[in-house]
């Protein structure tokens, strides 16, 4: 089976790519989970080698929590954990209060999407998880977003369109921007989307999972 690397082949270095994601019972405990992903991200990961930086998202309905964070290899993120450096992972907060559930993806980043404004302030995110059948699944899914992406280029207010490939070689996160909460219903309303999400669930093993986010303070690498 090829792995997620070799499926990027021909493209640029690839980033090693973290996701983790807690939920809460009570939207109210949300706050408590950014602050200490915050806190934690600062004290544990800033000056780790490898470290490019990361970004602290919280749900539209304000139920989950999802951190990015970007290293600049997976042996970087591995050494890290081997080092307790990423102890502000969603397994301390099991024992919290009010935690609903927790999950991590682990991936390398593939070549993306970029809209007219790329530098633009990102006002809305989606992040969406699909469970493919195969890595093979992964290059469709990677050239079907390739090749529906010229009028996407254009869209106002579209930022950009990030895809992860899982190391598992089947999972498959698409982190998603736009530039306010506008853009993104008129990028929903268009019928190419409805027609190139037909030819994705083609693909899937499983219905796929929307995070939509708005992002809130982020820590980032002092070499940044």
């Amino acid at each position: 089976m090829p792995s997620a690397k070799s499926i990027l082949q021909g493209g640029p270095p690839a980033t090693f790519v973290v996701f983790d994601s807690v939920s809460v019972r009570d939207a109210s405990t949300s706050g408590w989970v950014v602050h200490r992903m915050e806190s934690d991200t600062a004290s544990a990961y800033r000056g780790a080698s490898g470290f490019i930086g990361d970004r602290l998202h919280l749900s539209a309905d304000g139920h989950t929590v999802v951190r990015r964070v970007e290293w600049t290899g997976e042996a970087d993120y591995q050494l890290a954990l081997a080092r307790h450096v990423s102890r502000g992972t969603p397994a301390d907060m099991s024992g919290a209060p009010e935690i609903r559930g927790e999950g991590t993806f682990r991936g390398w980043t593939a070549p993306g999407l970029r809209g007219p404004d790329p530098g633009a302030p990102a006002g809305v995110v989606i992040v969406a998880t699909r469970h493919l059948r195969d890595p093979k699944s992964c290059t469709a899914l990677i050239e079907l977003m390739a090749g529906g992406g010229e009028w996407k280029q254009r869209f106002p207010g579209f930022v950009s369109a990030t895809p992860h490939l899982g190391t598992d070689g089947r999972t498959f996160i698409t982190y998603s921007a736009w530039v306010d909460d506008a853009a993104y219903k008129a990028w929903i309303a268009d019928p190419r989307v409805t027609s190139g999400q037909e030819a994705i669930a083609r693909l899937e093993v499983a219905p796929p999972e929307y995070q939509l986010c708005t992002i809130v303070p982020t820590v980032s690498s002092s070499r940044l």
